[in-house]
């Protein structure tokens, strides 16, 4: 039994130091000082430095860094299922729709690809997908001294 209790302390404290990483993480890619991160969340900066440290923090407070670095309370706790919360579903659509317009205006500069035909969204999907590129002409070229 006392084992069992020790190891859910251990496992606690494992987690309360991840939430607390977490928090320093959302702080810095939001390029707050702890001091500022405190202030919007209404605690004093020794009550926020524990959060970070990976001291207890309860739901409320919680609640109020959610607000502040504009996230899911499951973001800060770890609970989230998204494993990388800054790729969503429509930010890949949108990267997608971008390279497919990047290689048509390529094409557009450059000419049909070594094959002739002409690029199709097919061309623009596939992984490999690229446009030959001319070297430039040997009399353009410096040469090293």
């Amino acid at each position: 039994m006392k084992s069992i209790v020790r190891s859910l302390a251990v496992e606690m404290a494992l987690q309360q130091r991840a939430t607390g990483r977490r928090i320093a993480q959302l702080r810095e890619r939001a390029r707050m000082t702890q001091e500022v991160a405190a202030d919007k969340a209404g605690v004093t900066l020794r009550a926020y430095q524990k959060w970070e440290a990976g001291g207890g923090i309860q739901y409320a407070n919680l609640q109020k860094l959610a607000e502040v670095f504009r996230v899911p309370v499951e973001r800060i706790t770890g609970e989230e299922d998204t494993p990388d919360p800054f790729a969503t579903a429509s930010q890949l659509d949108r990267i997608e729709r971008n390279q497919r317009e990047i290689l048509r205006l390529l094409h557009t500069l450059t000419g049909p690809p070594a094959g002739g035909r002409p690029l199709t969204d097919e061309d623009a999907t596939l992984p490999d997908a690229h446009l030959e590129v001319p070297e430039p002409s040997r009399s353009r070229r410096r040469r090293a001294s």
